[in-house]
């Protein structure tokens, strides 16, 4: 039976168990191996050096470890988290908002300071490099196939999105409101949009939702929805069907 490993943000962990759940009732023939970096051998798990922010290099020693001794047939990580989310839930003390040209039907926030889009981007597109520092150092020493799972839109619902936030977020929102639900989507594709790029980079799958995981809006569907940051484990086991369709056109005999 193939086997994929699995790893990256707390996105990981729905899709494992999606995974899982997927291969039990046989919808995929596939198996899974998900890795967690939790404990002292990980602290501090992310440090910032001189040369920028990077994760502890146990990590990718830990990954190439593992890689050796269960010799997967492919890669699957998972990172763009927290951040879109953390953007996309709480007001700027400054309001700011952006125009995504291949989204039009998503308008400016009303009275926010317009934010060029190029200038967005590029911003988040160094956020997200270190991020993928993992990636990079893999590919130095490892050819296996890279299948990135995209992490869920957020849906439409505020009220259902709120049920997710910690008590901290829960202070700021109070104190600055709730972005529009256009603003919200907006981050969340931008930081995919950013994602995508850096899949090119290092010549990785790029695994979109498929659309039966969203709305007609592009929102997710309340179906699939976790805590308004991750998918629910079904919506990680729609998401391994659709990476045992990727696996299945490279070659990855039986998934």
């Amino acid at each position: 039976m193939p086997l994929a490993l699995a790893f990256g943000n707390s996105h990981t962990g729905p899709y494992v168990r999606g995974h899982q759940l997927a291969r039990a009732a046989g919808r995929i023939g596939c198996d899974v191996h998900g890795m967690v970096f939790h404990g002292d051998r990980y602290e501090p798990y992310i440090l910032h050096t001189d040369r920028g922010v990077a994760f502890n290099p146990t990590v990718a020693e830990d990954i190439l470890a593992t890689i050796d001794r269960l010799q997967p047939d492919c890669l699957i990580t998972a990172c763009l988290g927290s951040d879109h989310w953390g953007y996309g839930m709480v007001s700027d003390a400054r309001p700011f908002d952006f125009v995504v040209p291949a989204l039009p039907q998503c308008p400016m926030s009303p009275g926010a300071e317009l934010i060029p889009y190029d200038l967005m981007l590029r911003r988040f597109h160094i956020d997200m490099d270190w991020q993928f520092g993992i990636v990079r150092t893999l590919r130095t020493s490892c050819k296996l196939p890279i299948l990135h799972i995209e992490a869920p839109p957020p849906v439409d619902d505020v009220d259902l999105m709120l049920k997710g936030v910690l008590p901290h977020m829960k202070e700021r929102i109070e104190q600055l409101g709730v972005p529009t639900v256009s603003h919200r989507y907006k981050m969340w594709w931008i930081w995919t949009h950013a994602t995508k790029r850096f899949c090119v980079e290092f010549g990785a799958h790029f695994i979109e939702g498929p659309a039966e995981t969203r709305d007609a809006n592009g929102f997710l569907n309340p179906r699939y929805f976790g805590d308004g940051l991750h998918g629910s484990d079904e919506y990680g086991a729609v998401m391994a069907g659709e990476v045992v369709k990727v696996m299945r056109s490279l070659g990855i005999s039986g998934a």
